[in-house]
């Protein structure tokens, strides 16, 4: 069989951050919460989950760092190069976690040897779940045991589950959870308990997920993410070609490549002649017409013979679909239609009325809501 194993790096943030922070403790905090502190911090009784009021009341001398994804990449990327050595399939899970699909055999003494091989290259202290799906791993990361290593054999995973609060459910939108406690269910034994032709009743189509939610069933595979794909490409001017017509060449042809693999452009090469110039998006670029965009302004008004380039590519963003209609049901269709077709991409929209959402909405029209 094949076991899907959750890493995880606590103190990664934190401890990219206090490389600025002149040796005081760190903690790294997101949308009001601590999420991550340095070893430091902990000496001090910061951990993550204390709220930012509470924090500050615990340590005031803590240097208190707003959470910067894009800037924890390059020190995660070292991890997760040690994982590409053990598995060709590699999905990271934000910088400071990873899922990696794993072949039987003594899982537990590989993920063993994976987290010591993190230990020695990163100085932190990785932790690790395994289970059959990715659903279940994740939770059991953070349930390790002393050697930071939990595996959640299939026999087990029903057990495992039971007694755990419905909040473990990741996967769970919190609007959802939050109208499961309101009808009395508290723990995920308590949904896995109750009967699944009664969920869909009450919940259509997506009962039958949380039916197979709540019993630890996940059929999602682990996507090969990591190392991302590349793409080269090289033109020259012809005759009396114009630079903006053979930038526009380069851009449609490294366009049509993205487009083909589903990806966007998050890194762009630009290579003039003897130099090479790089740029990284903080949102991946898919069309042409923005990677001409960045080509120009790489080139900076020069005039070279030639032009290469390559595209570093990731999975594209979230795109926001509207649906409108009055009858909540007819929506539930839709929702699974999309769902049936592109599995767990598609999320549902948050709690009507949220102002934070409608100016999202505003000023990323491309955003869809979690």
């Amino acid at each position: 069989m094949k076991w899907v194993a959750y890493i995880t790096l606590p103190g990664l943030a934190a401890r990219v951050e206090a490389a600025t922070a002149g040796g005081r403790p760190v903690a790294v905090v997101r949308d009001g919460r601590v999420l991550d502190v340095s070893a430091a911090a902990t000496g001090r009784g910061l951990s993550p989950g204390l709220s930012l009021p509470a924090a500050r009341a615990t340590c005031p001398d803590v240097v208190f760092r707003p959470y910067r994804e894009e800037s924890y990449r390059e020190e995660a990327g070292r991890a997760w190069d040690l994982y590409a050595r053990r598995t060709p399939r590699v999905e990271p899970d934000g910088p400071a976690g990873a899922f990696l699909e794993l072949l039987d055999g003594d899982v537990r003494g590989e993920v063993g040897d994976i987290l010591a091989a993190v230990r020695e290259t990163l100085e932190l202290d990785p932790r690790a779940g395994v289970a059959p799906g990715k659903l279940v791993a994740r939770i059991a990361a953070g349930r390790a045991g002393p050697d930071r290593i939990r595996v959640v054999p299939p026999a087990a995973v029903e057990t495992f589950l039971a007694t755990l609060p419905l909040g473990e459910l990741w996967r769970l939108d919190e609007r959802r959870r939050e109208e499961l406690e309101r009808l009395g269910f508290r723990k995920i034994g308590d949904l896995a308990g109750f009967p699944e032709s009664e969920l869909v009743r009450r919940f259509g189509p997506e009962g039958r997920r949380l039916a197979a939610w709540s019993r630890g069933r996940d059929d999602e595979p682990v996507r090969p993410l990591y190392p991302p794909p590349r793409w080269e490409l090289e033109v020259e001017r012809e005759g009396g070609e114009g630079l903006e017509s053979a930038v526009g060449r380069l851009a449609r042809g490294l366009g049509e490549r993205l487009a083909a693999a589903g990806q966007g452009a998050l890194e762009l090469t630009l290579e003039v002649g003897p130099e090479r110039r790089v740029r990284r998006f903080a949102r991946p670029l898919a069309s042409a017409a923005a990677l001409a965009g960045a080509m120009a302004e790489l080139l900076a008004g020069e005039e070279p013979i030639r032009l290469r380039a390559t595209v570093t590519g990731v999975a594209r963003g979230w795109r926001q679909l509207t649906l409108a209609g009055d009858r909540r049901e007819n929506l539930d269709r839709v929702l699974e239609s999309l769902r049936r077709r592109h599995g767990e991409a598609i999320r549902r929209g948050s709690v009507p009325g949220c102002r934070r959402e409608k100016l999202l909405e505003l000023f990323d029209p491309f955003r869809l809501r979690p």
